[in-house]
């Protein structure tokens, strides 16, 4: 073996540990959650009304804006080709020709009117 496959070796074998130590201590600290939180409904059950009334409260408040209406989305025109540009790169007056959207325009009629296959 070369001494980077010992090298890679040990680091693996590091992970692994580390990987071990992790999900112990995951699964120690989930336990000692729920035994508090059993610990705390056994002994506070007027805190656990309250809590409970909180939650049913929440959840119809939930319900009652989940009944407002989805604005309607702007659906793109089909009859022509938008041009969107943030700024006009060389800025044009009518007497100097078409606009870009008069172009985009006049190329989305002429592809409407081209036939398929031939």
């Amino acid at each position: 073996m070369f001494g980077s496959d010992d090298y890679k070796n040990k680091v693996l074998a590091r992970r692994a540990a580390r990987a071990r130590r992790s999900r112990w201590l995951s699964k120690v600290t989930l336990f000692a959650l729920g035994l508090g939180a059993a610990f705390f409904i056994r002994t506070q059950p007027e805190a656990t009304a309250e809590i409970m009334a909180w939650v049913q409260q929440s959840s119809t408040q939930y319900t009652r804006h989940a009944d407002l209406s989805v604005p309607k989305v702007r659906a793109m025109p089909l009859d022509k080709v938008t041009v969107n540009r943030g700024g006009a790169l060389s800025p044009q007056t009518s007497s100097q020709g078409e606009t870009a959207q008069g172009k985009a325009d006049a190329l989305g009629r002429a592809l409407k009117q081209m036939k398929v296959g031939g």
